[in-house]
């Protein structure tokens, strides 16, 4: 037999006998892969570890022939896990890159994702419209009504500061300190508005006179009620009657300017007399100084004055007024 190598003692010349040849009768490395039969090599007939890369068809290892957890990161191809390999809900809050403390993820006019900036304590997140992504900002106190100061007293006393005639006979009107109020404006498209009940009379069947005024710091002091010609009065201190039957009177302002300005502005309640003859002007007592509650005893008085925000919209009619 042509190609086989051996002891062929005893078989005869030229015959081998059908299953006769032994792997001790074949030389190594003289079978070759003609020599297979198809299909022939089978698990059985595979070393451990024999079978290399090299020998994989392509394609040729799918599914079925992966084990489980056989599969490590650095066998996939960069930008090869998309959307469809990623099953619903399957990316936690501890599989996701780190971000900055308080950053909210939102989308840009691209619909890419984008992180927004962390705001200040207090902020709240505004919407900045259709394609643009939202921002922290700082809401507006109190909607239209952006700040408000109030003062209050019930100090007893008297003055009797007296005006002379004059068409700016209101400066030298006294000060009624616990009324005067001092706002500075957050925007110069405020308002400011202002009321008060004034516990304040005059003595025994003569009126005084009350004045408001503001001054924008390092402006000058201007009266609100516009009228130079006839003083600059904002309303009139009514009489207590007579000194053994004193009626006490509150008075009641309120008023609007727009000042235009975000510097410091001082709101004064002046106080006069139209004649020094007339005695004095009374503060949260009667003519008398009477306590009786009969008399209306020792009463109060209050002044708010409010920052109204322009973007509301308020409506000033100004006739004869400086505003």
């Amino acid at each position: 037999m042509s190609g086989i190598v051996g002891n062929n003692t005893g078989r005869g010349s030229g015959t081998v006998a059908a299953a006769s040849v032994t792997g001790a009768e074949i030389a190594d490395d003289s079978i070759d892969s003609e020599h297979y039969v198809d299909g022939s090599i089978d698990n059985a007939h595979i070393a451990d570890d024999a079978i290399d890369s090299e020998h994989y068809a392509a394609a040729s290892i799918d599914e079925p022939h992966l084990a489980d957890n056989s599969v490590d990161s650095r066998a996939y191809v960069d930008g090869s896990i998309d959307p469809e390999h990623l099953a619903d809900n399957a990316v936690t809050l501890a599989k996701m890159a780190s971000g900055t403390d308080g950053n909210i993820i939102s989308y840009d006019a691209s619909g890419n994702p984008v992180a927004i900036a962390t705001g200040s304590s207090g902020q709240v997140l505004t919407s900045a419209g259709a394609g643009a992504p939202p921002t922290f900002s700082t809401l507006s106190a109190g909607g239209g009504i952006l700040q408000v100061i109030c003062k209050q007293d019930s100090t007893r006393g008297s003055d009797s500061t007296n005006v002379g005639a004059g068409d700016t006979s209101y400066t030298s009107a006294a000060i009624w300190s616990a009324m005067t109020t001092a706002i500075t404006p957050s925007a110069t498209s405020s308002y400011i508005y202002f009321t008060g009940t004034f516990g304040i009379c005059g003595r025994s069947g003569y009126c005084a006179q009350c004045y408001l005024t503001y001054q924008v710091s390092g402006g000058t002091e201007t009266p609100i009620q516009g009228d130079l010609g006839n003083r600059p009065v904002t309303q009139r201190i009514e009489n207590a009657g007579t000194e053994t039957t004193s009626i006490f009177a509150p008075i009641t302002v309120s008023g609007m300017f727009a000042p235009s300005t975000t510097s410091e502005i001082t709101i004064r309640v002046r106080t006069g007399l139209s004649d020094a003859s007339h005695g004095g002007i009374y503060f949260h007592q009667t003519t008398a100084t009477s306590t009786s509650e009969d008399d209306g005893a020792t009463p109060m008085s209050t002044f708010t004055v409010f920052e109204i925000a322009g973007s509301i919209s308020p409506s000033l009619t100004n006739t004869n007024i400086n505003s």
